[in-house]
């Protein structure tokens, strides 16, 4: 484990591995029903937790740019400018700034796992590295799915082997991906599911989020439900209930 300092501790004090930490070695799953809610707001949290502690990470853009990045972390008082020497950016959109464009026969993913790994070693040893891809929904959209359950693998081997934290994001929405799903929970140490509330609006929350964390014991899931209400500079959490819809 490594410690920042704490994003959202509503929600870090929910999970098993303590107030500030983030498990090293394990791959985290993000789901979301990208057309009802965004469930981005969970990587920003890990991605702070990594870069406050003096970690690095690498962030596989497929879905923004980092001006989109830069802005919600402004929003949350952490610019990413302040720690943009240990955050390596790919712009996986635009391909700017030496990002990446797949291309099947010239750039294809496996191409990506190897910039991965090639920033993690220039990076130097760190006791917190994240790797996060945002999100692996769109990366279906452009690779055939054999290529896309070989670059999961590799990222998974990767965290393993260097213990590194992988987040993965995808939709949950998309039925033809819903296998590759499956296996991702199977694979993770922790599912966070985020959705919209099933009554609608609500002044008070905004959704629901689903916490599945594998128990290193029993190796099943111990499963919290909490809700979250999105603010001007944070994310506050509790347990499904405690605040009034």
């Amino acid at each position: 484990f490594f410690s920042p300092c704490t994003m959202f501790p509503g929600l870090q004090t929910q999970l098993p591995w303590g107030d500030s930490e983030v498990p090293a070695g394990e791959l985290l799953l993000v789901t979301h029903a990208a057309t009802e809610v965004d469930g981005r707001f969970l990587l920003h949290h890990f991605l702070t937790q990594g870069l406050k502690v003096g970690g690095h990470a690498v962030l596989c853009a497929f879905h923004h740019t980092l001006m989109h990045y830069s802005s919600v972390q402004k929003k949350l008082d952490v610019p990413l400018e302040t720690m943009s020497e240990r955050l390596h950016f790919i712009d996986c959109v635009t391909g700017a700034d030496e990002g990446f464009l797949y291309e099947p026969a010239t750039a294809p993913l496996a191409a990506l796992s190897q910039r991965i790994v090639r920033q993690l070693e220039a990076a130097g040893p760190s006791d917190a590295a994240l790797v996060l891809v945002d999100d692996l929904t769109t990366v279906c959209s452009l690779a055939p799915l054999q290529e896309v359950l070989a670059f999961v693998w590799g990222l998974h081997a990767l965290a393993k082997e260097r213990g590194v934290c992988v987040l993965i994001l995808m939709g949950n929405d998309v039925p033809e991906e819903a296998h590759l799903v499956n296996m991702l929970r199977h694979i993770s140490v922790a599912h966070f599911d985020v959705t919209a509330l099933a009554s609608g609006y609500s002044r008070d929350v905004t959704g629901l989020a689903s916490v599945a964390i594998r128990n290193p014991v029993t190796l099943q899931r111990d499963v919290k439900q909490l809700q979250y209400k999105v603010l001007d500079s944070t994310v506050r959490f509790g347990l499904r209930g405690s605040i009034p819809q």
